[in-house]
């Protein structure tokens, strides 16, 4: 098994000798069989590998400048790009001011070469998804490197656009860039990604900038709030701990060049949302009375994707194209539980408020906070596929009748009310909203629920089934008169099997289940005998 690394560095006391590589050389020639690749890229390959002995860095511009020596009459400068572009090398910035790059082999080839394995060499052209990706970046360097000018980049991101998906190209429509903001970006995007890090803003304004008056008019544009791509979140800029302005990617811009990325999420995406995906829900059978049950189909097809998204384009025109419910009733009666099982059930994950953090003892902060949820919900609907749904659970403890009195308090509560209202009014998306006590509400929110379903204690024929699942042992008669004489909640009856589940567990005998429900949930205290004995 032989080391081309080490075979290929002992070329070096021959390129001090300004000797041109040959590429009849055996060593090349061979090298050629195992990479597979044009005979001049491969001696550059090694022309590398002799220049980098001893752990010397290589950089861009004196790798090219003796790869001009060493193969003369040869592309030195495409063969680099197609060397970068089929991840064999990788290329990083030596500096915001510097236009010469630090050059290394990736770390496959590096294996590969050392092993002689083929296997783990980069895949050819036709099964790399990223190929385009990696050209753009190829050609990025060479606009750090000052070998291309900005109306080549322009002309390499319009062909980049081309060779995008579908979803993609969709995606940057939605974006509305300048092509002066879209190269911008793609530049930032291309490189961050491909190098990793941070970008300093001022390696932009070097490239982008044609001289300083317009380096300085480019960057109080860029760091101005106003500007589309701080304003709407593509990315984010921090300061360094020089004080340097330094770029950050924004999950969906890393998505709109990766559509295939999965983005862990944190279990909190937002301080005041809980973040539960469809896949985690257990299923849960929900009965209801009839009525009610119809209304709860009729949302739950709506919420179906294919349907939900003609729902949406029928209202391509109006403000409010979302779905927003308000599911009131008493405690128990499965209000919750049906969005959870609506979410199942249609493939969208579930954003829940977490009241407790969705305000703040500060003043003016719980408005931010507020408006900070909605603004989260529109990063979610542009990363996913499919409408996520946001659960105001308690939702009386948000949406609440506004007050006329000059106190600070109630000023502050009826700015809240405001902001509710106008992001309702050009909601779109599934808004779902419980509530036990929907007289609290103010009554500008009623025009605003296309739904508003009154979750009604259970029937009796709805205690019946509800008995009946949850005691599938028992006989229908016993079960009838149960549910003819407790009045009860989902809730209540799982609760009441729940505590069964313990008595069992703490070993008493249980002969009779559905007696020993029906006590529980007629409030009766009766003692458990110990085992042996009947309960």
């Amino acid at each position: 098994m032989l080391n081309w690394i080490q075979e290929l560095e002992t070329l070096q006391p021959e390129l001090e000798k300004d000797k041109v590589i040959s590429l009849s050389d055996q060593r090349i020639r061979a090298l050629q069989r195992l990479c597979r690749l044009p005979l001049y890229q491969v001696a550059m390959v090694a022309l590398y590998c002799a220049m980098r002995k001893s752990g010397k860095t290589v950089r861009s511009l004196e790798f090219l400048d003796a790869a001009r020596k060493a193969l003369p009459g040869k592309p030195v400068v495409r063969g680099f790009e197609a060397l970068i572009t089929s991840n064999w090398m990788r290329v990083y910035s030596d500096g915001a001011f510097s236009n010469d790059e630090i050059v290394r082999l990736t770390r496959p080839v590096e294996q590969a070469l050392q092993s002689s394995d083929f296997e783990l060499l980069p895949p050819a052209k036709d099964d790399d998804p990223h190929w385009h990706l990696r050209r753009l970046y190829a050609r990025a360097s060479q606009l750090r490197r000052g070998q291309r000018n900005a109306r080549d980049w322009s002309f390499y991101c319009e062909d980049f656009v081309r060779h995008m998906s579908a979803a993609q190209r969709c995606l940057l429509r939605d974006a509305a860039w300048s092509v002066g903001d879209r190269d911008l970006v793609f530049y930032a995007a291309t490189t961050m990604l491909m190098e990793g890090g941070e970008l300093d803003l001022r390696a932009l304004l070097q490239i982008f900038g044609e001289d300083p008056v317009h380096r300085a008019i480019l960057r109080s544009e860029l760091v101005h709030p106003d500007h589309p791509l701080l304003r709407d979140k593509w990315w984010s800029m921090e300061e360094s701990y020089r004080g340097d302005r330094m770029v950050k990617l924004s999950d969906r811009l890393m998505k709109l060049f990766l559509p295939e990325l999965k983005l862990a999420q944190a279990p909190k995406i937002h301080s005041a949302l809980n973040t539960i995906t469809c896949d985690t829900i257990e299923p849960v059978q929900l009965i209801y009375d009839e009525a009610l049950q119809k209304q709860l189909h009729t949302i739950t097809q709506l919420c179906q994707p294919r349907v939900f998204e003609s729902y949406m384009q029928s209202y391509a025109q109006s403000a409010m194209r979302g779905l927003v419910v308000q599911l009131h009733g008493a405690p128990g009666t499965g209000k919750t539980e049906f969005c959870y099982q609506l979410a199942r059930q249609t493939g969208r994950n579930l954003l829940v408020l977490d009241v407790s953090q969705a305000r703040d003892k500060y003043y003016g902060e719980t408005e931010k906070i507020i408006t900070g949820i909605f603004n989260e919900y529109r990063k979610q609907v542009q990363l996913g596929d499919a409408f996520p749904i946001l659960l105001f659970n308690e939702g009386d403890s948000i949406f609440q009748r506004r007050v006329s009195n000059d106190r600070e308090s109630s000023q502050t509560e009826n700015i809240i009310q405001t902001i509710l209202l106008n992001e309702l009014e050009r909601f779109q998306g599934i808004l779902m909203v419980t509530t036990n006590t929907p007289q609290h509400f103010d009554k500008a929110f009623e025009r605003r629920f296309q739904f508003r379903l009154k979750f009604a204690a259970p029937s009796e024929q709805a205690r019946v089934q509800l008995l009946r699942n949850a005691l599938p042992e028992a006989k229908l008669p016993m079960l009838q008169r149960i549910a003819s004489e407790c009045q009860f909640t989902a809730a209540e009856l799982q609760n009441a099997m729940r505590k069964l589940q313990i008595e069992m567990l703490c070993g008493n005998t249980i002969q009779d289940r559905a007696d020993a429900v029906w006590v529980m949930l007629k409030g009766e205290k009766r003692t458990v005998q110990p085992i042996g004995f009947k309960f």
